[in-house]
């Protein structure tokens, strides 16, 4: 039976294996005790401030994440944060404006600028759940199953 001892004479580098992914990432309307508060993917301008709660795993040593924050595809801020152990709770946050009515999103880079998360969002001046309308039909073997919503209440039918 044949054995193999590996010797080594090098420390590995900690920094190398490093390996951080992002367990959640959220738009929020506030964050308290470090957990995200009314989280969504769409806002209305009379919310004063928004923030972008991200959760970082796998962090060995101290590092930074950076949040970019996209308007309509163009860059408008750009926030670094530092990244103190695994795991980490972090986040940034904008002040809106009336004319930020549009597609939004954040992206979540690592400290050489690779993605590691996305999250998109909207912004419009009226609250966008009463804009969630629409129908279901769903046709059965002799059977018609319908269902309906205005924003406000939901019916279902169900016909033979």
């Amino acid at each position: 039976m044949a054995s193999m001892v590996i010797l080594s004479s090098g420390s590995v580098n900690q920094a190398h294996a490093q390996e951080l992914t992002v367990e959640q990432t959220v738009i929020c309307k506030n964050v308290v005790n470090r957990a995200p508060v009314d989280a969504g993917n769409s806002f209305t301008t009379s919310v004063d401030k928004i923030f972008c709660f991200t959760k970082i795993v796998g962090a060995n040593h101290p590092t930074d994440i950076t949040h970019v924050w996209y308007f309509d595809g163009t860059e408008r801020d750009r926030i670094t944060l530092t990244v103190g152990g695994s795991p980490w709770r972090t986040y940034s946050s904008k002040r809106l404006r009336q004319s930020d009515v549009g597609p939004w999103h954040v992206d979540v880079l690592d400290a050489g600028g690779n993605m590691l998360d996305r999250v998109a969002f909207a912004i419009t001046k009226d609250d966008p759940k009463f804009q969630l309308n629409g129908a279901l039909v769903k046709l059965l073997p002799g059977e018609i199953e319908i269902a309906a919503t205005d924003g406000h209440r939901l019916a279902v039918v169900r016909a033979k």
